[in-house]
């Protein structure tokens, strides 16, 4: 039955858990292929990115969605580097959006550039297997980035995730 393929998943054991760097986390969700949206510059777009999405060019027909869940492999990037990198990008793309990362985020990227997390995955898991069980931990919730499998000075931009370690007490108070 359906029951053979859900599982319940662990939460945290304590607040604000600070993941090691380049360690590996699974994203899970229902959204768009990578290969659908790109950071890139367009003929549609000036050189200021005032329209709101001109940073995102793609096949004209996007695909809607997954069918069937997908999960993709991606690595934690440490919080000061992802910092210095939506920073960075905000200045030169973006300077009226401050690209602050915040303590209640997470950052996780695919080095190799192979993937990434996209528009339909919003509020989608970020799990990790604990070392001393194996069991997962919800670590984030997918929350937003620039484009999908985007790139800034050759390295994969990072998703942007809701750090569930930082809303443990909540959590335990509302459930």
């Amino acid at each position: 039955g359906v029951y053979d393929y859900i599982r319940p998943i662990c939460l945290p054991t304590r607040e604000f858990v600070n993941y090691p760097d380049n360690s590996s986390a699974w994203a899970l969700g229902w959204g768009r292929g990578t290969k659908d949206l790109k950071f890139q510059f367009s003929d549609k777009c000036d050189d200021s990115l005032a329209n709101e999405g001109c940073y995102l060019y793609g096949d004209e027909k996007l695909s809607a969605g997954a069918d069937t869940l997908q999960k993709l492999e991606l690595s934690i990037v440490k919080q000061s580097q992802c910092n210095a990198l939506y920073r960075k990008f905000s200045q030169q793309f973006r300077p009226e959006r401050r690209g602050t990362i915040f303590g209640n985020n997470l950052c996780a990227s695919r080095p190799d550039k192979l993937g990434d997390v996209c528009q339909g995955d919003s509020g989608g898991s970020l799990a990790r297997a604990r070392e001393d069980t194996g069991k997962f931990d919800l670590i984030g919730v997918v929350s937003y980035g620039f484009g999908c499998g985007s790139e800034y000075e050759g390295r994969s931009m990072p998703a942007i995730f809701g750090r569930i370690s930082s809303i443990i007490p909540w959590i335990l108070r509302e459930a």
